[in-house]
């Protein structure tokens, strides 16, 4: 959520008020979503978040970016 997309296409990094650690592991992850985010590739997000730890389960990384592909378009749509 401390995330945001800007009409030109950058992110915006907001609220850094508690300071912490992040494990090389994460960090990593942060770098592959920003990359996918920025090349509009849904399977490299969906990838990067399971890396993260987004889901405590076994992931259908496919169908997860497929999700993300449409929560996107819905993002997209809401902006006009």
């Amino acid at each position: 959520g401390n995330l945001l997309v800007l009409e030109d296409g950058r992110v915006g990094f907001i609220d850094f008020g508690i300071v912490g650690r992040v494990s090389e592991k994460t960090f990593k992850a942060v770098n592959e979503l920003s990359g996918a985010l920025a090349l509009g590739d849904y399977k490299g997000m969906a990838q990067a978040l399971t890396n993260m730890g987004a889901a405590d389960e076994e992931v259908d990384i496919d169908a997860f970016a497929t999700d993300i592909e449409k929560v996107m378009m819905n993002l997209g749509s809401m902006q006009t």
